[in-house]
């Protein structure tokens, strides 16, 4: 009964971390969850966008550039379409999401990386210029739908 534990363990392990490497990369993305809508882009070189809807439509932003995520009380900026978005981080470096203009500008963000050409992300001295080619299709009909 003793020796039976470990296998279990290993595949419930390997059955909790299989939908993180699920998530295609080097392109635009949605799906869905354990009760969240999710969009984004996840590239090969550690660089995410990660945005989230849950069922009570409350949104929420994680963001990496090569694997580094920004920094507490940083700003984290978004230039699409001529125009730049900007969100800041709290002290624990999770992107503040609790005011109504931080979710605002989540709703324009998502609405102008389906229309864009290209988004420049920069945070912390760092930056990273991704193409929006297929983000429309990928990110599918609009935030929370």
């Amino acid at each position: 009964m003793r020796g039976s534990f470990i296998p279990i363990a290993v595949a419930i392990g390997t059955f909790i971390s299989t939908p993180l490497l699920a998530e295609p990369t080097n392109r635009w993305w949605s799906g869905w969850g354990m009760g969240v809508s999710e969009y984004g882009w996840s590239g090969s070189d550690g660089t995410s966008i990660y945005i989230t809807c849950d069922s009570d439509s409350e949104v929420g932003l994680r963001v990496a550039i090569r694997g580094i995520d920004p920094k507490p009380n940083t700003e984290v900026i978004f230039e699409v379409n001529g125009q730049d978005i900007r969100f800041t981080t709290q002290s624990d470096g999770g992107i503040e999401m609790f005011s109504r203009v931080s979710a605002n500008n989540l709703y324009f963000l998502f609405d102008e990386l389906r229309t864009g050409k290209s988004v420049t992300m920069r945070f912390d001295g760092i930056s990273k210029e991704l193409s929006l080619t297929g983000s429309a299709k990928g990110l599918g009909r609009g935030l929370c739908k």
